[in-house]
């Protein structure tokens, strides 16, 4: 009703309200991370025993308050159907994150991860669909030379090489302990540093790089590199065959 100063009134026509219950949020993913923050494939299905993980949980609040907290469960033993889910923890803090320790010993075993989220009105989700991952065992790292690229490289007489090796491990980029590089099949150097290690880079945890001496008086020579991971287990490199030109330019002054 309105009132103007001569007492007149207006009154509003009536308007209806329909009030709806405000509902619960919704879980609407629970994704794998390895233990630096990368999303490991949405497909995946097996995870090593021992490796370090993060479950990573999203929900959804319908009126758009927000969410106040998320519970996650998990389960594990060896009967995918009859797991007992037991509480972890709850993370109160966006994004939701778990740190998981895949238990080691438990090779064929499965480990399942489920979640609710209560929004900042105290309204709880109901209990997600099961995440779950067959615990299989580490497997042995495996090396790429990527530089040189092939066997056609050929370098000048007194010329150091560059070499750098991608590698690759199931407990992640953490898995693996060390690279060692082979020349003629002999053991020249080894390093424990990642190329992101060694500069503070991003994106390059699983490049190492060794810059070496090629042996004298050889027409070419044999490069590989030979991977350990933390288990001692090890994975070799193809071989790259390098070739070696004498250095024929004259120098001049400038």
């Amino acid at each position: 009703t309105a009132r103007d100063g001569a007492g007149n009134e207006t009154v509003s026509p009536v308007r209806p309200v329909n009030l709806v219950r405000n509902l619960p949020p919704t879980v609407t993913a629970i994704r794998i991370l390895d233990s630096r923050g990368f999303a490991l494939p949405d497909g995946l299905a097996e995870i090593t025993s021992g490796r370090e993980i993060v479950v990573a949980v999203t929900a959804e609040d319908h009126e758009g308050g927000g969410i106040g907290k998320i519970n996650l469960t998990l389960g594990q033993g060896p009967i995918v159907s009859n797991l007992t889910y037991k509480t972890h923890s709850t993370d109160s803090t966006a994004p939701f994150q778990f740190h998981i320790q895949v238990p080691a010993g438990h090779v064929g075993e499965f480990i399942s991860f489920r979640a609710t989220a209560t929004d900042v009105d105290g309204n709880t989700s109901e209990l997600s669909a099961p995440r779950t991952l067959t615990i299989v065992a580490d497997k042995p790292p495996s090396a790429n030379i990527i530089k040189p690229a092939n066997n056609n490289t050929v370098i000048i007489d007194g010329q150091d090489l560059e070499i750098l090796v991608e590698t690759l491990d199931d407990m992640g980029a953490e898995g693996i302990d060390r690279v060692s590089f082979l020349v003629n099949d002999k053991l020249v150097y080894t390093t424990y540093t990642s190329e992101s290690a060694a500069k503070g880079t991003t994106g390059q945890d699983h490049i190492y790089r060794a810059v070496l001496t090629p042996p004298q008086n050889v027409d070419g020579f044999a490069i590989q590199a030979i991977v350990y991971d933390r288990l001692g287990q090890q994975g070799k490199s193809q071989v790259v065959h390098v070739g070696r030109i004498d250095d024929t330019v004259v120098p001049k002054l400038s």
